[in-house]
């Protein structure tokens, strides 16, 4: 009987015990949205693309899990066309879910700084749309080339096997939908709702005496917008 590496072990308890936390919370939270009988706006619509993304995420960490359990040999990577279909899933899926929480973010600071302004809910559901199929014809390059998607046993991942072929045009697209794209939608909108955060709330104890509920709601929101803003790419670094 094979030993496992004491390392691989403890990484693979860990993702099997995401998947098992992670995915019915997901599920749960999904049948919420989904069956909420309020007013659908566009957070609880962005919420729900989230909960289905981290679903799609979990469920692709399967597969990893399994690898790490096994001292990392391939099992359910042996095959070419499940490697191959799985990185564009897994690429693109983890892609989308920082530019829907960049979305997100930028709603709820038009939301609080303008609250009087309209946000179209079609609008920002194309420009997601937009994101992830510029995302998936990214992730699909290899195919293009007539090639896949390989299993790598030091990342317990499957890459793109003509990644090295690719030229600067092709690594700058990738950088800046990744990283630079949402970097500059997220940092001014969480400065600028910071800022409004607090002259929200210095107004508001100048006027204690009548409290704006609506407004103290958007606040609330928003906080929760920012402290999600900022704990969702450590995770995702993490998952990564």
């Amino acid at each position: 009987m094979t030993t496992i590496d004491p390392g691989d072990a403890a990484l693979g308890t860990i993702s099997l015990a995401s998947i098992l936390i992670g995915l019915p919370l997901n599920l749960i939270m999904l049948a919420y949205f989904l069956t909420f009988s309020g007013k659908r706006t566009l957070s609880y619509t962005l919420y729900s693309l989230i909960c289905v993304v981290d679903i799609t995420i979990i469920t692709a960490h399967f597969p990893t899990t399994i690898s790490y359990l096994d001292n990392r040999n391939p099992v359910l990577f042996e095959s070419d066309i499940f490697c191959s279909i799985w990185g564009l899933v897994w690429n693109t899926a983890m892609r989308v879910s920082v530019f829907i929480i960049a979305v997100l973010c930028v709603s709820r600071m038009i939301a609080i700084v303008f609250p009087l302004r309209k946000i179209y809910r079609r609008a920002s559901m194309a420009i997601i749309s937009v994101y992830a199929l510029l995302i998936s014809l990214q992730s699909s390059v290899p195919f293009w080339y007539g090639g896949s998607y390989l299993y790598d046993k030091y990342g317990v991942t499957c890459y793109d096997q003509h990644s090295d072929t690719h030229g600067p045009v092709y690594y700058f697209f990738v950088g800046f939908l990744e990283f630079i794209a949402p970097l500059f939608a997220v940092c001014p909108a969480c400065g600028i709702s910071i800022l409004a955060l607090y002259n929200s709330r210095r107004n508001q104890n100048n006027f204690a005496a009548n409290p704006n509920q609506r407004l103290s709601r958007t606040n609330n929101a928003t906080i929760t917008m920012i402290l999600l803003t900022f704990a969702y790419p450590a995770v995702m670094a993490t998952l990564r």
